[in-house]
């Protein structure tokens, strides 16, 4: 029975025959009940980035016919898909109508879960395209159906099947497009509105897919002219498709154009070996495989140029703008995620060598990559968190999204390979050194496995491996001097009159540094949000950020005006964030400079500044300044205690005190604690003093030597105490009069977020009344 079911299974589905409906629909399920059943075990730690925005805008035209988005986000409908506010000042979302329209009914049905499903159907489908594509190039089973097992079971189809992003749909349109246009049988027609729709349907899903329309078009024109074949059937789709597409643009935003018009660039020589090599979103770290990518080049190179230029052509159209492109690594995404139109392209290439080198040795090798890459996408759906390279012992905020590959943490690796989300000497080092083993590797099979080239193997090997060593060792050392040096920033200005796109009005204001300020009123409408940068890189140093703002002297203390915030990593980190009342802002008609401090480290990249309009009062907003803390000039600060944090204790009125108030705890009313904490300063590198301004009645005055309070100064949000100093019953005066209590410190490249603090030992009531800091001359040691 064994052995019929053995013999039989793959005669009755065809698995060794070729394409046929019963095997399609069998891989279609197989993937497809995979792809189910990981949704709804891990759906619930994955999501965010862009696919929240996709969901939302298919919830508005379901439930309110339209693509405006405003009283969705009024009436907090979107607290379940959890994006942030992002769109255009008109209400419309700057993402594209195409995904949400093809998943609406999906999400009609059962929510985000609905839409997920969708992805998955739609992502078995691209595997089954990828079968069938190569199935036609190469008529060899076995070629189409390891093709489908590399798409379907490895990155990055196998964790986008689990969003909702629009390039799962735009890899399909490639696939279904190459095969139709690119390896149609001669002699065999086929329905061309049916091809120019899906081709046209392109910048529907984002506006940069526009390209491939482009090309696709210019592909079937170059295939059909010359044959006198009809091209209006194929053009006139596209002709009509992107003709409503402008209108609707225009419709959307006044232009009729993408809305999304500011895109923030860098060098393509980050983004272009970065989405292959990068040790958190390369494509090679991932799926190691397509290393063998080469190869194939080099056997079209010999037997099929036109078809190479053509493949070429539709990968570099897409992947040179990902590379110049900020965020080159897909955002908020799985790794390879930009990748994902172009895999049908990729697959073409590995299948080529695949197909034509049939030595032993090299398909145990592309085999055993293929297992490896099959490897790495379970272990991210065993630990979901890999997927956005956040660790769980991290706690709080912050997110590592720049930096190490968590996945390769785990196994120790991650100081092997390259980073190009922060580059260091270490970035070129390792890509040099993963370049010419790739290099090698390819080289290898292809003189020895397709020419059957004479001669020994170990000599190649010796020759290579010496010009490497002489290449690393010149590389090695000159990447620590091109990149030891990090460029320094002296002062970055924002000015809130050049931001583009942003609420409220450009208005002449004497009081303003350029004589132009930005005005909110209130009836503009609250919790709007201006945005400063943006994605500002930032070296490794403690900063200072200056909001100059100004509101009406007439503003009541309590009311709150704006929101200050600093976020990095796409806004998935947030570093400071400040509450602003008409008491920080009322007290003078002129502009005042609210300071934060933040710190940039490895992780930190993409930062942004943010004033959150409170709309409760009127609101001029000058500019933002950003500067290194050690080129701030620090002569004397001032911090009154009542104004700092307090966990026991209450603020009074004291007529001894620097400004009539004062923290105040009572024995018998104030349980022990820290009275005074804060301000989460930071300074530049030096040595300061800082001086407690007190006054104590012990409880206990014949015990001279009984503790009645503590001062110190903490670093790094409390973990690091810099100097501490027990005060008793003895060093407070009689007089009742507020004393100095000295303390000097150190400030040093690991110090950050000091805090100022005051400890209640309900030893005698306790009153604070200022803290002042003061830097100290350094002084030279003597010979």
């Amino acid at each position: 029975m064994g052995d019929n079911l053995i013999t039989e299974f793959p005669q009755k589905f065809g698995i060794l025959q070729g394409p046929n409906r019963r095997l399609l629909l069998l891989l279609f399920i197989i993937t497809l009940i995979f792809y189910t059943v990981t949704t709804k075990r891990i759906h619930k730690q994955i999501g965010g980035g862009d696919e929240p925005h996709y969901l939302i805008i298919a919830h508005s035209l379901l439930y309110d016919g339209d693509v405006n988005l405003m009283n969705n986000y009024q009436e907090k409908e979107f607290v379940h898909l959890f994006p942030p506010h992002y769109g255009s000042r008109y209400g419309y979302s700057a993402h594209s109508i195409g995904l949400p329209l093809l998943i609406a009914p999906f999400y009609y049905l059962n929510g985000r879960l609905g839409a997920l499903f969708a992805m998955n159907i739609m992502a078995a489908l691209y595997g089954i395209s990828i079968y069938l594509l190569i199935y036609q190039i190469f008529r060899e089973q076995i070629t189409a159906l390891l093709a489908w097992v590399i798409i379907s079971f490895s990155l990055p189809l196998l964790l986008i099947a689990f969003h909702v992003y629009p390039d799962l749909v735009a890899g399909i349109i490639t696939a279904y497009a190459l095969r139709k246009i690119y390896h149609q049988p001669e002699g065999r027609s086929y329905k061309r509105p049916w091809l120019g729709l899906l081709v046209a349907f392109y910048p529907w899903l984002h506006f940069k897919y526009l390209v491939l329309t482009i090309i696709f078009s210019a592909l079937f024109l170059y295939l059909n002219y010359r044959y006198r074949k009809p091209l209006l059937p194929f053009f006139f789709p596209i002709v009509l498709s992107l003709s409503l597409l402008t209108l609707f643009y225009y419709y959307l935003y006044g232009n009729p154009f993408y809305e999304r018009s500011a895109q923030a660039f860098s060098s393509i020589l980050v983004g272009f070996p970065g989405q292959l090599l990068d040790q958190q979103f390369g494509l090679f770290i991932y799926s190691p495989v397509y290393i063998f990518l080469p190869i194939g080049i080099a056997l079209m190179l010999k037997t099929r140029k036109r078809e190479l230029f053509w493949l070429g052509l539709i990968f570099l159209s897409l992947y040179l703008p990902n590379s110049a492109y900020r965020q080159w690594y897909g955002g908020w995404s799985p790794a390879g995620r930009f990748l994902l139109p172009l895999m049908p392209v990729l697959l073409i290439l590995l299948a080529y060598a695949f197909s034509t080198l049939k030595a032993l040795s090299f398909r145990k090798v592309f085999l055993l990559l293929v297992f490896i890459g099959i490897i790495n996408g379970q272990l991210l759906i065993k630990y979901p968190y890999l997927i956005y390279h956040h660790t769980p012992q991290m706690g709080g905020p912050f997110i590592d999204f720049f930096g190490k590959g968590e996945l390769l943490k785990k196994f120790g690796l991650e100081d092997y390979f390259p980073c190009f989300t922060i580059i260091t000497a270490e970035t070129f080092r390792w890509v040099i050194f993963w370049g010419l083993l790739i290099i090698f590797i390819n080289l290898f099979y292809y003189r020895f496995y397709y020419h059957d080239t004479a001669g020994k193997k170990r000599g190649f090997v010796i020759r290579y491996a010496g010009l490497s060593i002489i290449v690393l060792a010149i590389i090695w050392p000159l990447a620590g001097m091109v990149y030891g040096k990090k460029p320094e920033i002296s002062r970055i200005i924002y000015e809130a009159e050049d931001l583009k796109d942003q609420p409220g009005q450009v208005v002449p204001d004497d009081k303003a540094s350029g004589k132009k300020a930005r005005y909110l009123a209130p009836f503009l409408g609250k919790d709007l949000r201006l945005h400063f940068g943006p994605y500002k890189e930032l070296p490794k140093d403690k900063y200072e950020a200056r909001f100059f703002l100004r509101t009406l002297p007439q503003t009541p203390p309590d009311l709150p005006v704006a929101t200050l915030e600093i976020t990095a990593n796409l806004g998935k980190s947030i570093l400071i964030k400040k509450e602003l009342t008409g008491v920080q802002l009322a007290h003078t008609d002129h502009y005042s400079a609210i300071p934060l401090n933040f710190r940039a480290f490895p992780g930190l990249a993409d930062f942004e500044f943010f004033i959150h309009f409170a709309g409760n009062s009127e609101l001029w907003i000058d500019r933002v300044e950003i500067i290194p803390l050690k080129k701030r000039k620090i002569t004397r600060l001032g911090y009154e205690g009542e104004e700092l944090l307090s966990i026991t204790g209450l603020q009074i009125a004291d007529a001894r005190a620097w400004n009539g108030k004062a923290r105040y705890a009572q024995v018998n009313r104030d349980k022990r604690g820290i009275m005074v904490y804060g301000p989460y300063e930071s300074l530049p590198n030096g040595i300061y003093e800082v001086e407690f301004w007190l006054r104590c009645q012990p409880i206990h005055p014949g015990q001279p030597d009984k503790k009645v309070a503590i001062i110190d100064v903490a670093a790094n949000v409390g973990r690091n105490i810099l100097v501490k100093k027990a005060l008793v019953s003895k060093d407070f005066l009689a007089s009742q009069d507020y004393q100095k209590f000295p303390l000097i410190f150190e400030v040093s490249d690991e110090t950050s977020d000091l805090e100022f603090r005051v400890h209640f030992l309900a030893q005698g009531d306790l009153w604070a009344d200022r803290i002042t800091l003061k830097p100290l001359p350094l002084i030279a040691p003597k010979d």
